[in-house]
């Protein structure tokens, strides 16, 4: 390789500016000379305890990932304590070595940062919502989306992969759908959440961020977004410990939702279960209602196609065994563009589940 000739010059913080060379020196520069092509690199928190994370810089879509989160740091730090340069953040994205370069120079302020002001670390006001120890919507919804940027470089790949107009059709709910959604029902950290047909298990991952369930739970019956969700679960959670922040018990399953095993889970553990059906053909909507009819009381189910009738009607002999006549289904609030797959404002129903009816009924019966 030759030498540019006309080098990029990065001032460095005097903390950070090497000595007068020494013979004590050259491992050092050994060092940063072999940081510099490594296939990882790590970037150093500078929040309260955060953690230092681990990325492979192998394509540009990673290297984009970790610049971005870079100058988000540089953002959040209105009083330039830390002292990272924003000249730093204007190297070319596809060059390796700036890449290397910048974080070999981040990370050296990030450590004297955390070093001399272990204190202001831990002061919430430091770097506003980013400081604090739980998320909020936007920081929960922009860590998600940097997970699912490092885990799927390629989304192209999720939507060639099913096949049109089936029920395994792909397609994501907005974050702030789900906040509403989320809002809506109350969800806190006594909520377990499962998705049913989670894909890249994203809202699995904003639950737990966002509303810190008890246990965010996503199955996912297609092996390449459970392939993917593996990915997306693990940069999540490395993320979430890079931030400081808390974060709910999450599981991503694959497998099919009316399977045996996760029977138990369904009917006897979820509180709040979510199913993207709109695209589901009768019969799997038909099993689907005949395992949700054995959830316990008061279980909550958000889908995009109604299981029920809105307008309830009187129960008879021959109509107490009918979903209908087991729950109640009310139409939820909705935002527009909530849904990746139209523009238009698509419409989320929520079915609680409500044997008082029929019991009611049979003991009115015996009267």
């Amino acid at each position: 390789m030759t030498a540019d000739k006309n080098p990029k010059v990065i001032t460095t913080p005097d903390a950070a500016k090497p000595r007068a060379s020494t013979s004590s020196d050259e491992g050092l520069v050994k060092k940063k000379k072999y940081y510099g092509w490594r296939k990882n690199a790590s970037v150093r928190s500078v929040f309260y305890k955060g953690k230092t994370i681990n990325f492979p810089l192998c394509d540009t879509a990673m290297q984009s990932t970790v610049y971005r989160m870079l100058r988000l740091i540089e953002k959040t730090d209105k009083d330039d304590l830390i002292g990272i340069d924003v000249k730093w953040l204007d190297a070319e994205i596809n060059d390796l070595h700036d890449v290397r370069e910048c974080l070999y120079r981040c990370n050296v302020v990030a450590s004297l940062y955390k070093f001399e002001r272990r204190r202001e670390t831990s002061n919430p006001k430091r770097f506003g919502e980013w400081g604090k120890r739980n998320c909020n919507h936007t920081v929960a919804k922009r860590i998600v989306n940097f997970a699912s940027d490092c885990a799927v470089p390629c989304p192209d790949v999720l939507n060639n992969h099913y096949e049109s107009f089936s029920s395994e059709t792909y397609g994501e709910t907005n974050f702030n759908q789900m906040k509403l959604i989320c809002d809506e029902l109350k969800c806190d950290k006594n909520t377990v959440f499962v998705d049913l047909g989670s894909g890249i298990g994203k809202l699995v991952c904003y639950m737990a961020a966002y509303a810190r369930c008890k246990k965010s739970v996503g199955i996912e019956l297609s092996d390449v977004p459970a392939k993917y969700a593996n990915n997306v679960g693990q940069y999540f959670k490395s993320l979430m410990a890079f931030f400081g922040k808390r974060c709910g018990k999450f599981e991503l399953h694959q497998g099919n939702i009316l399977d045996e095993k996760f029977y138990h889970l369904i009917t006897e553990e979820a509180t709040v279960i979510f199913i993207n059906n709109v695209q589901f053909d009768e019969k799997l909507n038909f099993d689907i209602k005949h395992l949700l009819q054995y959830c316990k009381p008061g279980t909550k189910i958000v889908t995009t196609k109604a299981l029920g009738d809105v307008n309830q009607r009187p129960l008879t002999r021959r109509t107490c065994g009918d979903f209908d006549a087991l729950s109640v289904t009310r139409r939820m609030k909705s935002v527009a563009n909530n849904v990746s797959w139209t523009g238009r404002e698509v419409p989320f129903w929520c079915t609680t589940m409500d044997q008082k009816r029929v019991i009611a009924f049979f003991k009115k019966l015996r009267r």
